[in-house]
C-alpha cells in the first residue's frame, strides 16, 4: 500500500531539519577519535533520508510545474477565442498607465506566451506608438536611436504619444530623438517636452536647437490633439511666431512655457485648455 505523498511544506521542513542535524554532527565529529562505526552507520542512513526527500521533491516540482502548465494552456486557449481585436484591447488595458520601462518588458513577455500571441502584438501598432526619451537612458538598451527606429516602424499608422525630456545627461539624445520622430508629426496625438535644466548656450547647441525647433514649427500635425512645451531656461530658444505651420485642427490642449506665439494663430481656435507662461508674444490681443 503506497504511503501518503508528503506536502511541499514537509519537504522542506525535512530537508531543513536534515541539513540542521548533519551540520551539527559534522561540527561535533571533528576530532577523528569520535568517528565510530555508529556514527559512520548515522550518516549513512541521513544520506539515504536526503535522497529520498530530494526524490519526493523532485516530484513535487513536477506536479507543481504541470499544474502551472495547464493553468496556463487553458488562460491561452480561452483568451485565443477571442476575436484579435479583443485582444489587442485587452494588451492595451494590461500596458496603459504604466512606465515606459514596464510598457515595453509586459509586451516582451506576452510575445513569448505563444505564437499567437506574438503576431497580434506585432500587428497592433498602437501598442508600440509611445516614445519616451526615458529609452535613451536605460544602460540595458545598447542601441536606443535603433530602437526608436524600431518602434516608429512596428507602430505603422497608429497615432503616438511622444514624450521629450531634456536633461543634462542626455541634452543632444533629446535633440536626436526630436528629429526622428519629427517626419512622423502627421500622426501626433500629443507632445510633452519639458526641460528644467539650464541649457548650454555654445554656438554648436544653439545652432542645432534653432534647426530643430524651426523644423518642429513647420510641421503640420493634423492628428494633434495635446501639445505641451516647457522650457524654463529661453536663452537658447530661437523666438518663432506659429507652430506646426498653423495646421493643427484638433489641437485641445495646448500648454506653452518659454516659447512665443503669435495671438492670432489658427491653432487657437477650437481649445478646450490653454496655458501660457514666461513667453515674449510675437504680437499683442486684441
Amino acid at each position: 500500500m503506497n504511503s501518503q505523498r508528503p506536502s511541499e511544506d514537509e519537504i522542506f521542513r525535512t530537508l531543513d531539519l536534515l541539513v540542521q542535524d548533519i551540520k551539527s554532527k559534522s561540527d561535533s565529529n571533528r576530532n577523528a577519535s569520535d568517528c565510530t562505526v555508529g556514527n559512520l552507520r548515522d550518516i549513512d542512513k541521513k544520506i539515504e533520508t536526503i535522497k529520498s526527500v530530494e526524490l519526493a521533491f523532485q516530484k513535487a516540482v513536477e506536479v507543481q510545474l504541470a499544474h502551472y502548465r495547464r493553468r496556463r494552456n487553458t488562460v491561452t486557449s480561452t483568451l485565443l477565442q477571442c476575436p484579435n481585436e479583443i485582444i489587442s484591447e485587452i494588451f492595451l488595458h494590461l500596458v496603459e498607465n504604466t512606465s515606459i520601462e514596464h510598457r515595453y518588458q509586459y509586451l516582451y513577455n506576452l510575445q513569448l506566451v505563444c505564437s499567437p500571441f506574438y503576431h497580434i502584438s506585432e500587428m497592433t501598432g498602437r501598442l508600440w506608438a509611445c516614445i519616451d526619451t526615458d529609452l535613451l537612458e536605460r544602460k540595458s538598451i545598447t542601441e536606443p536611436s535603433y530602437l526608436i527606429d524600431k518602434l516608429l516602424k512596428k507602430s505603422k499608422n497608429a497615432l503616438l504619444d511622444i514624450k521629450l525630456r531634456f536633461r543634462e545627461e542626455n541634452l543632444w539624445g533629446a535633440l536626436g530623438l526630436l528629429d526622428r520622430v519629427g517626419p512622423h508629426s502627421h500622426r501626433w496625438r500629443s507632445f510633452l517636452s519639458s526641460c528644467v535644466v539650464q541649457l548650454p548656450t555654445s554656438p554648436p547647441w544653439l545652432e542645432a536647437v534653432e534647426e530643430s525647433m524651426r523644423r518642429l514649427c513647420g510641421m503640420k500635425a493634423p492628428q494633434l490633439r495635446e501639445f505641451d512645451v516647457s522650457f524654463m531656461d529661453e536663452r537658447s530658444l530661437p523666438k518663432l511666431s506659429k507652430l506646426f505651420d498653423d495646421f493643427a485642427p484638433r489641437l485641445q490642449w495646448l500648454n506653452i512655457i518659454g516659447i512665443p506665439i503669435s495671438w492670432d494663430s489658427p491653432i487657437l481656435s477650437g481649445l478646450t485648455r490653454l496655458g501660457l507662461s514666461a513667453w515674449n508674444s510675437t504680437s499683442t490681443p486684441t
